[in-house]
């Protein structure tokens, strides 16, 4: 933020005694292909006929909440900002705050970028969102909520895949900050689509054995999966109770900022807490391995925001019980051993076990999960 616009928003004018009183983003199973970081593919620019209609409230002078819809030129060729780009609420405007954008015409949206980095946060801590959630529909007074994230603090470049969605209006509604009692702040966003649009999960096995969940929904950095994502559970219940001859394997995966050993334990983090919620959902755990990849399966650039979330998923694949492999002969009594020849999921070679019908992933060296093969060794 420039000096000019702070000198233009005196905020701590108020007197001690005042200071004391107030004390202190149907589920989506297709497969994602690549978008570039271009700023003509960004659906909140001006430029295309988005704009905001309506908020709930706004600072004014240089905080406007036109300036989450920039043209292009407001952005420098690399898409920085040329000028400051924030939304604030009013001083002391209670939550929600929210704010409506109107697109020209209905659009698909799969991916959202959120700034969060303020210069503001230095001389008024706690000012960036934090709980924010992505509401949107044909008619701006039956709009339905597709998604709700919980940002992080002061950080730029927070992409996330969501379930594809096709609307006229999208509506950002910000339900917390990180704790400043007076203003919230947001920096322009933006949305893009990759063209991949909702399918049936049932379709998508039969077809290919395996699918990515975009519709299931993490906190950044985290592993705690959010209500949201019930939708999506639900429909893996629903197809397990429909193959109980199938069992479930469940793979993490992340993009490939950060370290590559705190990535692979994300991804196999992230993975578990979608095996502990199925099994909460009535899944027999029997059934379901869980495990993760970390950086290492990516399925678009990790070079832009876009390829980034993308990456950011987790993989179902199933085991039909008619795709086991044949086991070698076992003396009488001994546990059926199977070598299972790993598939294009598989970085090295893994082994299972065979008993009482199920599949159990064992000797897992580096934690992969593979489809059984019908040949035997």
């Amino acid at each position: 933020m420039s000096i000019a616009f702070m000198k233009m928003r005196p905020r701590f004018w108020m007197p001690l005694a005042a200071l004391l009183v107030i004390g202190m983003l149907s589920p989506g199973f297709a497969s994602a292909t690549q978008t570039g970081d271009a700023d003509d593919g960004n659906l909140f620019l001006s430029d295309h006929g988005t704009r905001v209609v309506a908020f709930s409230s706004e600072f004014g002078s240089g905080w406007e909440a036109s300036n989450l819809t920039p043209s292009k030129a407001d952005l420098k060729p690399e898409n920085g900002i040329v000028r400051p780009l924030i939304w604030s609420s009013a001083s002391n405007a209670p939550f929600p705050h929210w704010l409506l954008f109107e697109f020209p015409k209905r659009q698909w949206i799969t991916h959202l970028v959120f700034d969060n980095h303020l210069a503001d946060e230095a001389d008024h801590p706690g000012i960036s969102t934090r709980d924010i959630e992505v509401w949107v529909g044909d008619d701006p007074n039956t709009l339905r909520r597709a998604a709700r994230f919980a940002l992080a603090r002061n950080q730029s470049d927070q992409a996330v895949r969501i379930e594809p969605v096709e609307a006229r209006y999208f509506k950002l509604v910000v339900t917390s900050n990180y704790g400043h009692p007076w203003y919230t702040e947001l920096n322009a966003s933006r949305a893009y689509d990759d063209g991949s649009r909702p399918g049936s999960l049932e379709d998508a096995l039969r077809s290919s054995g395996s699918v990515d969940l975009y519709g299931l929904y993490f906190d950044f950095g985290s592993a705690r999966l959010r209500a949201e994502s019930a939708q999506v559970l639900d429909e893996i219940v629903r197809y397990g109770k429909a193959h109980p001859e199938q069992s479930l394997v469940l793979e993490g995966h992340t993009d490939a900022v950060g370290d590559d050993k705190t990535n692979l334990v994300l991804s196999q983090e992230r993975a578990a807490s979608v095996k502990k919620a199925l099994i909460e959902k009535g899944v027999p755990a029997g059934r379901i391995v869980s495990t993760g990849f970390g950086e290492n399966k990516p399925v678009a650039s990790n070079e832009t925001h876009q390829g980034r979330a993308s990456n950011r998923r987790v993989t179902l694949r199933v085991i039909a019980a008619e795709a086991k492999a044949r086991p070698q002969a076992a003396k009488p009594g001994a546990a059926l051993w199977s070598r299972i020849t790993a598939s294009d999921t598989c970085a090295s070679a893994c082994s299972a076990m065979e008993s009482d019908g199920a599949i159990q992933m064992v000797g897992h060296e580096e934690d992969v999960a593979v489809r059984l093969s019908g040949e035997g060794v």
